[in-house]
């Protein structure tokens, strides 16, 4: 039922995951000045011995043990109990807790000391309005102690018959404001900070889609230096494996289909590839209608052999997918490969619509290869052969005339080798 209206006015969220993430993070948020004010309080609530002593110059040593060696080493525990991280959780309750014990402790003081509560009202507001200033409490553990401390104080005022009748009342007057105040001003803290936390999420969630974007258009190291706040990016890289990617008989089928039909076939093949990359650590550079470009060993350190090899993987991936993908949808469609190994400049170009991209002589010839390959077929350089043959099923091709390269050495890749014939 209290759970229910807590909810009602915006004081806990429904589900429990989100509302224990709020929690997680308002503890974390307030923890060290929560640890600092505690100490404080407890100095401030043994100081009060002075108090007692104004109050009742004769009867105040009543009330020395319970406030110096009971009161304030519990609140002290309190304190310490705080030092430790598995009871950074229970900050809440503990805090709470101690407030609780202090404000009963105090009751029972004013009980004891002559006159205690002509003037224990006051001291009674003061940890009220310091308990809800210094400490981040959610609403339910700073009313309820509040509450019960202040029918314990009455109560005990009423039943002890201290006071004449219109201090009582002057005293039940001030409290209940306080009380009231405290509820309030606790509440609208409280709303600002879910607000707050909401806002948070929405931003976190937003700055999530957009790395998502830009991890899709680049590499995961390359967003990571612009959000370093690089703003030139451009380096050079000794040997990559590069494959340009490009659908046979594209302009014709999408004579005969519809735009939407179009846009949804190549959605789902690029779909595919995107996948089959993220899987063998391919990074996709780019696609230009119905041409798909990647890379392989963009990453610092990687071998020659090592990223040669993966992207023969994909290579092949790329081929079976097309082939499995104009099966499942009835359509005339295959797909050209050019594989080559070498180096590049890699960078970031572009201010407004910023993009990353890759320029040499070996990213020419990839594409040269590429147009020199049959449907169905993946033309592979002889750079590539040399790292590729000891591993995958490759046959030597006539050699082709590549535009702006020459005559140039290729081969076919049909496939990875048995484990038998590549240890052979």
């Amino acid at each position: 039922m209290i759970r229910q209206a807590l909810v009602r006015f915006g004081l806990r969220f429904p589900e429990e995951a989100q509302e224990g993430l709020f929690v997680e993070r308002l503890v974390r948020t307030h923890l060290r000045t929560t640890q600092l004010f505690l100490v404080a309080v407890v100095f401030l609530f043994g100081a009060f011995t002075l108090w007692d002593r104004t109050v009742d110059p004769v009867g105040w040593r009543r009330v020395f043990a319970l406030r110096e060696f009971i009161l304030t080493p519990i609140l002290g525990g309190a304190a310490v109990l705080l030092l430790f991280r598995r009871f950074w959780p229970y900050l809440e309750l503990i805090v709470s807790v101690a407030m609780t014990t202090m404000l009963a402790g105090f009751t029972v003081i004013c009980a004891q000391l002559d006159h205690g509560f002509q003037y224990g009202a006051a001291g009674l507001l003061l940890i009220y309005f310091g308990g809800a200033a210094i400490f981040p409490l959610r609403v339910i553990f700073l009313v309820l102690p509040s509450v019960v401390s202040l029918v314990g104080f009455l109560g005990v005022e009423a039943l002890g018959h201290h006071e004449a009748g219109d201090m009582m009342i002057v005293n039940a007057l001030c409290i209940v404001t306080a009380v009231i105040i405290v509820g309030l001003s606790a509440a609208g803290r409280e709303l600002a900070a879910r607000r707050e936390f909401l806002t948070d999420l929405a931003l976190d969630s937003s700055r999530a889609r957009v790395d998502d974007l830009l991890h899709s258009m680049m590499p995961r190291e390359i967003v990571s230096r612009i959000h370093a706040g690089e703003t030139t990016i451009a380096d050079i890289h000794g040997e990559v494996s590069i494959v340009f990617a490009d659908l046979v008989g594209f302009t014709a089928m999408s004579r005969s289909l519809t735009a939407s039909q179009l846009v949804d076939m190549l959605n789902k093949v690029f779909s595919r590839f995107d996948a089959a990359a993220g899987t063998l650590g391919i990074e996709k550079i780019k696609t230009i209608g119905d041409a798909y470009m990647a890379v392989g060993g963009l990453a610092t350190g990687e071998q020659a052999y090592e990223h040669a090899g993966r992207m023969a993987q994909f290579a092949l991936a790329m081929r079976d997918i097309t082939r499995d993908l104009a099966a499942e949808l009835s359509l005339p469609v295959a797909i050209r490969i050019g594989l080559h190994v070498g180096p590049i400049v890699a960078g970031v170009i572009g201010i407004k619509r910023p993009a990353f991209d890759c320029w040499g002589d070996a990213v020419n010839v990839a594409s040269r290869l590429e147009h020199a390959s049959g449907p169905g077929g993946i033309l592979i350089s002889e750079a590539a052969f040399e790292r590729l043959r000891d591993r995958f099923a490759v046959e030597a091709a006539p050699a082709v005339e590549l535009k702006g390269i020459g005559l140039s050495n290729v081969y076919f890749l049909h496939g990875r080798l048995a484990a038998g014939a590549a240890a052979a």
